[in-house]
């Protein structure tokens, strides 16, 4: 590799890591930030929504920008708005001004990792981009793996703003690498961009993720009128772009069977993926553990992931993709169904097998999905293709998480079937029961849907 390659490789790393880490570890400290800063008990939710909803919403208007202005410039920006998001969120006195800094981190979290990706294809040919995403990945799953011990540690004795102040340094250290990076020549050098498609397409992921989001929280009318409103903004949404000379997205990328089905198996993975901030909770109120000790004790996730992303660079081939994408669903799937079985125990052993192979198993589906994507777009529509990823890959994590969230409580709060507030772990442990057994469902799903796009598809990419 050459110097260019290192550095990029540095940058997405510590983007990756970054993004990671501020879900998990503020998802340990929300007991902390919600007694900080006078949450209420509907909003407090929004710690990591909001976080969620700007993820979905920009995805594919960053992809669209990353494809006509210079990849680099908008990962530093990316790292200087995330590094004013941290310091914003420190200094934030109500939950007002927290979760507009919490959106902006979402926000700039898109502004470096989706470039920084698309850099990644454009610096390293078909065969060593699979290494080299298996470096990003099994790097940033190690900082993810030991940032949750330290930060938890940190909030336990002094506070939940450690955490964010840790950010900034990271985001000034990739600025000065990213400065001695040469700027890439643009593959779409064409400066057209579809701003009544982004208002649209914008309006239509707000309204619709809103209303997913608020379900159970605001009335009926309000929900339904929302919905319809998205319905209204995406059928014009689809009637702009179809006529539009320079869309934002494409139509006719999802005419691409290997596209459209690699982005269904990437949207289940990262959908049943967020089941991880429930172990979470359910080690601190069914386990009893504090920060530190969720934080210690969930490092075995991030250590498999960080194996998985290691291996699976050096075991994916370009040409042969499907054996680490069928083993990775595979043994993900095992990891929720051993879990099932277990959680009557009640115990740590009982979601340590979901948290060691779904950690194993998931960049053995990620990374070889990326590269089928890469090779099968045009250079030109890559970074709308990524950003489309993760569009619909945020849009169906956030239904997944506000309906998991339903479920949890449904059974946790009490409620008609008269469950007592004495007996909440135990409620708890019955809804993270059907939690995890939905989740092994979509992971099935996805051995399926991996068995299809390696019947059908595969032979056609190479």
């Amino acid at each position: 590799m050459n110097k260019e390659q290192k550095l990029i490789i540095l940058a997405s790393i510590i983007g990756l890591s970054l993004m990671m880490m501020n879900v998990i570890v503020v998802a340990i400290a929300i007991p902390q930030i919600t007694s900080s800063i006078p949450f209420t008990s509907i909003s407090s939710h929004w710690i990591i929504n909001i976080y969620a909803l700007a993820m979905a919403v920009a995805g594919t208007v960053v992809g669209k920008i990353s494809d006509i202005i210079l990849s680099r410039n908008i990962i530093i920006i990316g790292f200087i708005v995330f590094a004013i998001s941290s310091i914003g969120c420190i200094y934030s006195e109500t939950y007002y001004y927290f979760l507009l800094f919490r959106f902006t981190q979402g926000l700039s979290c898109l502004m470096i990792n989706i470039p920084a990706f698309k850099l990644l294809t454009e610096l390293f040919t078909k065969e060593s981009l699979g290494k080299a995403l298996g470096i990003v990945t099994g790097s940033a799953a190690i900082i993810a793996a030991i940032i949750p011990i330290a930060a938890g540690m940190v909030i336990q004795l002094f506070s939940w703003k450690g955490f964010f102040f840790m950010n900034i340094p990271l985001c000034i250290f990739s600025i000065l690498i990213l400065m001695t990076i040469k700027q890439n020549k643009l593959t779409n050098k064409s400066l057209s961009f579809d701003f009544i498609g982004f208002i649209f397409l914008t309006a239509f992921l707000v309204t619709f993720i809103f209303s997913i989001m608020e379900w159970s929280h605001i009335a009926a009318i309000s929900i339904v009128t929302l919905f319809a409103l998205s319905l209204v903004f995406i059928l014009i949404f689809f009637l702009i772009e179809k006529y539009n000379k320079h869309p934002i997205v494409s139509l006719d990328i999802f005419q691409n069977k290997i596209f459209s089905l690699s982005l269904l198996i990437s949207s289940l993975t990262h959908a049943h993926s967020l089941t991880s901030v429930f172990w979470i909770i359910y080690m601190q109120k069914v386990l009893f553990y504090n920060s530190f000790q969720s934080g210690l004790l969930f490092s075995p996730f991030y250590i498999c992931f960080a194996i998985s992303g290691f291996l699976s660079g050096k075991l994916l081939n370009p040409e042969k993709p499907k054996i680490p994408l069928l083993f990775g669903v595979l043994i993900t799937f095992a990891g929720y169904f051993l879990t099932v079985l277990l959680l009557p125990l009640q115990s740590y052993i009982s979601i340590l097998p979901v948290m060691t192979l779904a950690g194993l198993g998931f960049c053995f589906i990620l990374n070889p999905i990326r590269v089928i994507v890469m090779h099968s777009i045009p250079p030109e529509q890559r970074g709308v293709a990524i950003g489309l990823m993760n569009n619909f890959r945020h849009i169906v994590s956030v239904i997944m998480f506000s309906f998991f969230s339903g479920i949890i409580s449904f059974f946790s709060v009490d409620n008609h079937f008269n469950k007592s507030i004495e007996n909440y772990s135990n409620n708890f442990s019955e809804g993270f029961f059907w939690v995890m057994a939905i989740s092994g469902l979509i992971s099935f799903s996805c051995v399926i849907l991996s068995i299809k796009i390696v019947r059908i598809v595969m032979k056609k990419i190479f």
